[in-house]
């Protein structure tokens, strides 16, 4: 777990950031004034849970086929939590009727705590979508987090109006684990699995 600034003085909050940007191309990630990935967070991929210090701290979020993303976000003690990175897109119209290009916004997911395999799902498409996860049916709302009931570490493919858009690998071993998904709004689809489990303190900086 690497760290931000620790000190034994100060006290912290968990992060995990992941890439949910349909596209080929890697993010920047600065946060606290910090490259999170020297060569960029590639999509779907994740930082793996962190520590920060509390308060307010300045994120921003380069990509070569979107506009710059710059805002703060708040870390609480002792909690975790998933930032997601994700596209937003855009009721405005261009002066050509197109719409405007979809923008970088990011959203915080919090972590759960389970007694073996358990897992949830949140949806960053716009509005709520019907997903099929191997046999079952349901659906998500925008960033609505939903069990997925009677998981038990299996392999499952993930389809959206029929269509496959992913797929779930076997999980490692028993824990809280997040499937997120997420749209460029002109046909582009990605999803992940990441670890959702809650985050303490190592030994040695716990009281």
């Amino acid at each position: 777990m690497p760290l931000i600034q620790a000190a034994e003085t100060e006290r912290y909050g968990f992060l995990n950031v992941v890439n949910l940007i349909p596209s080929t191309t890697s993010c920047e990630i600065r946060l606290a004034e910090k490259i999170l990935v020297p060569d960029g967070l590639k999509p779907a991929a994740e930082t793996g849970w962190f520590m920060i210090p509390i308060g307010s701290q300045a994120i921003s979020i380069n990509h070569t086929d979107h506009k710059k993303f710059s805002s703060n976000i708040a870390i609480i003690e002792g909690a975790s939590n998933l930032i997601v990175i994700y596209l937003q897109s855009s009721d405005r119209l261009q002066t050509d009727g197109k719409p405007f290009p979809p923008r970088i916004r990011i959203a915080a997911v919090p972590a759960f705590e389970s007694k073996g395999f358990a897992l949830k799902a949140v949806s960053m498409y716009p509005n709520t979508n019907r997903f099929q996860f191997a046999r079952e049916t349901i659906e998500l709302e925008f960033l609505k987090v939903t069990d997925i009931p009677k998981w038990t570490g299996g392999d499952f493919q993930i389809q959206h109006d029929g269509k496959p858009i992913g797929e779930v690998a076997r999980g490692p071993e028993r824990a809280s684990y997040m499937l997120l998904l997420s749209t460029d709004h002109q046909g582009k689809h990605l999803t992940t699995i990441v670890n959702a489990d809650p985050q303490k303190l190592p030994p040695w900086m716990q009281k």
